[in-house]
């Protein structure tokens, strides 16, 4: 199991795929280019760009001048999709140390890891 977290400097959303979906869209760059070619790749998804969440700002940087971008993400794979349950940026948590130019991204996924019964290997000893 692999979850990626990454400051990536990265504008996606302007390229649909299956990793990359079209909310809060922004022209792909050069690194988003990169990044979504790795997330393709790797069979991952960036909930972030599927998912509205109620209440919640998408970007996670901004620019000394007061521009605002989503650069940092959070990926899960591809067959984690339908679990995701939340996906956007943290409020509660502060990165700033003199000025805010980051906000953690955050998402929150149903995940069970159960075992099956035919899995479980079972030894009797004998005495």
């Amino acid at each position: 199991m692999q979850v990626l977290l990454l400051d990536a400097n990265a504008r996606l959303g302007s390229i649909v795929t299956c990793s990359v979906g079209e909310y809060e869209s922004e022209e792909e760059n050069e690194n988003g280019e990169q990044f979504h070619s790795l997330l393709m790749e790797e069979q991952f998804f960036v909930p972030r760009t599927f998912f509205r969440t109620h209440g919640r700002v998408g970007t996670t940087w901004r620019h000394s001048s007061g521009a605002e971008a989503r650069i940092d993400y959070v990926a899960f794979p591809l067959e984690w999709f339908h679990k995701v349950k939340f996906a956007g940026r943290a409020v509660d948590i502060d990165l700033a140390f003199r000025r805010q130019d980051h906000w953690a991204t955050e998402a929150r996924v149903h995940y069970t890891n159960q075992v099956s019964e035919s899995c479980v290997v079972r030894r009797s000893v004998s005495y």
